[in-house]
């Protein structure tokens, strides 16, 4: 937790495998706060108490609640003193997935509902309840889905997506078919974008690595591929990561 800035999360099991996490950001400072959500291929819904001083991206929030398109680059949002953001973020391909089977959650008046219900309560013991209230009946996964998910927790252990796809119950063409309908986003471009969540995770682990060396381990040709690639996706250099990592464990 920074001073400037109070976050909490919490992980659904009951709402598995289609949400990450739930969370709730409040703004504590005299100054506009950015805060920055990392890239992660998926899709999420964020809630705002004060729409005309919050913007998601440089756009205000048309409505109370936006619905996030699959992020393939990480996102600012500028919110003002007293600001508090809720949030719902999606395991990979779960936001169309629930919407194509016209699951209650995503129903425009249910989020229009959920949304008046946080201004009165802000808190995230309020905010599980009125998500997790629409998963009580069991919600089944798709095989499509399913394979997704696979593919996803291969490549995050460092695996390369020609190698991870050997490893499907699925041909190529299929898994392809499965990622436009419910990802939005290909295979290859969700295995770049873990490549560059490791390095990040390993940055920020390890300090006295040289990136040279991370580059190497998260599969990057060199360094320069991977500060591309970081920039690219972060929107900062690993240099500027590891400094502002650096520079919040001081604090």
């Amino acid at each position: 937790m920074h001073q400037d800035l109070t976050l909490e999360i919490y992980q659904p099991a009951q709402a598995q495998p289609f949400i990450q996490a739930l969370w709730i950001a409040s703004v504590h400072t005299a100054h506009e706060k950015q805060i920055w959500l990392p890239s992660d291929g998926a899709q999420g819904i964020l809630f705002a108490n004060q729409v005309d001083n919050i913007r998601f991206e440089q756009q205000s929030f048309s409505n109370n609640y936006v619905i996030q398109p699959p992020s393939t680059q990480s996102h600012c949002i500028t919110a003002s003193n007293g600001a508090v953001i809720a949030g719902i973020r999606f395991t990979l391909g779960s936001l169309e997935y629930l919407r194509s089977i016209n699951h209650p959650l995503l129903d425009g008046q249910t989020l229009t509902t959920i949304s008046s219900s946080l201004s009165d309560q802000f808190h995230l013991n309020h905010f599980k309840n009125l998500v997790l209230s629409h998963f009580k009946n069991s919600v089944i996964a798709s095989r499509d889905l399913e394979q997704i998910h696979v593919l996803h927790k291969v490549l995050c252990n460092n695996k390369p997506l020609s190698e991870s796809i050997n490893h499907m119950q699925v041909s190529v063409r299929q898994l392809e078919r499965y990622f436009k309908q419910h990802c939005k986003i290909t295979a290859k471009l969700l295995e770049r974008i873990i490549r560059v969540r490791l390095a990040q995770s390993k940055i920020k682990r390890a300090n006295d690595v040289s990136l040279v060396d991370i580059a190497l381990q998260c599969g990057f040709s060199d360094q320069a591929h991977m500060s591309r690639e970081f920039k690219h996706i972060c929107q900062l250099s690993p240099i500027q990561y590891r400094k502002l990592i650096s520079r919040s464990q001081q604090c």
